[in-house]
């Protein structure tokens, strides 16, 4: 596992997730991606945090990757990190599929994880499998556990 690379968001947590996708512009979605249908996110306000886009670089299941990012001292990025991302960063999804593995949709199959993924034909917002595996391609959204997280207080940003 390794960092691919290293970015900044300001993640706004009170905005909803549909909120979310409509500032992302995403050419394709999936209508099961609203906030009734995902846990709640338990941080308040808005943060600035440094976004890691991380490789694994082999096939592995989601629950591979996470032991790997807990040891690493990183914890899986939130579908609301991952919106924000997608939206601060669009060309970042046309390289490689981003997976936030720190939201899970649940269902009767052991529960959905949201993905952005994209082409030079457009960006799209996706759900797949937790317990699918993931090749060499996917990357995952990660943030350093013991991160400062930084409130900005009476700030709004576009997204």
């Amino acid at each position: 596992m390794w960092i691919q690379r290293t970015l900044l968001v300001e993640v706004n947590y009170r905005i909803s997730v549909k909120t979310l996708v409509k500032a992302g512009r995403y050419d394709w979605g999936n209508g099961n991606i609203r906030s009734g249908h995902f846990p709640p996110e338990g941080r308040p306000g808005i943060t600035r945090l440094n976004a890691l886009v991380i490789s694994i670089n082999r096939y592995a299941r989601s629950k591979e990757v996470l032991s790997e990012l807990q040891e690493a001292v990183f914890r899986a990025g939130t579908l609301k990190e991952l919106l924000t991302f997608g939206a601060a960063h669009p060309d970042e999804q046309r390289a490689d599929p981003i997976v936030a593995l720190g939201s899970i949709r649940p269902d009767l199959t052991g529960g959905l994880v949201p993905y952005l993924y994209g082409s030079g034909l457009g960006r799209g917002i996706d759900l797949r499998g937790f317990g699918d595996w993931w090749n060499g391609d996917h990357r995952f959204l990660a943030f350093a556990r013991d991160q400062p997280i930084l409130d900005i207080p009476n700030h709004f940003p576009h997204v």
